[in-house]
């Protein structure tokens, strides 16, 4: 019975998750938790559950308790990749950019092929006025996804601010090449061509 039972709250735990990230998808933030919460009473230890949960609580505007949701998946599992990365997102957002780098070289120091961190890096580098060297990170995220749209965008963004518009203008439209329909690239395109056409003698 005592097998059937942890069988059966394996497969619930599996499927509250799963219904948490569904919710998630669609911005029903409130239910998500819900699904999250009833997951880490079945299992407390359940890193992924903690780092979603983290995630959650971030866009329900709970900065604090988000954050604590991370270091609550750290403690449990200090190689857990997705907590490193994603807490280093939400530190960023709130302009803690020092403690944002330091998550995002842990993620590296992880894994150093880890896509996403080198491009939380960059963006964190960028917004410490550090424009080359988010500059490089982006070139390494690219290098290991060079499909990633968003990193093109970005990158395009950076390299238009200061004043590199030719390169700025190829990634945009390497962007545009893999979303044709990315209508923030398409209007920051017009704009830097208009700015370019304004700037001829």
């Amino acid at each position: 019975m005592g097998l059937l039972n942890a069988l059966g709250d394996k497969f619930k735990k599996k499927s509250l998750f799963a219904d948490g990230v569904e919710y998630m998808k669609h911005d029903k933030y409130g239910k998500a938790l819900k699904c999250f919460d009833k997951a880490l009473k079945i299992d407390s230890n359940d890193v992924r559950s903690w780092v979603n949960r983290g995630l959650t609580l971030e866009k329900l505007n709970r900065h604090e308790e988000g954050l604590e949701s991370f270091d609550k998946a750290l403690k449990l599992d200090p190689k857990y990749i997705e907590a490193w990365y994603n807490k280093g997102l939400i530190l960023g957002n709130h302009k803690m950019y020092k403690e944002a780098l330091k998550h995002h070289d842990k993620a590296l120091e992880i894994d150093p092929e880890y896509s996403k961190a080198w491009f939380g890096k960059g963006v964190v580098l960028t917004n410490l006025g550090k424009h080359e060297e988010g500059l490089e990170s982006f070139d390494k995220a690219l290098k290991l996804d060079p499909k990633d749209i968003t990193v093109w965008f970005i990158k395009a963004i950076t390299l238009k601010k200061i004043g590199k518009y030719h390169e700025a203008l190829n990634c945009f439209d390497k962007a545009l090449e893999l979303d044709p329909n990315l209508e923030a690239a398409k209007k920051a395109k017009e704009e830097l061509l208009s700015s370019m056409q304004n700037e001829l003698p």
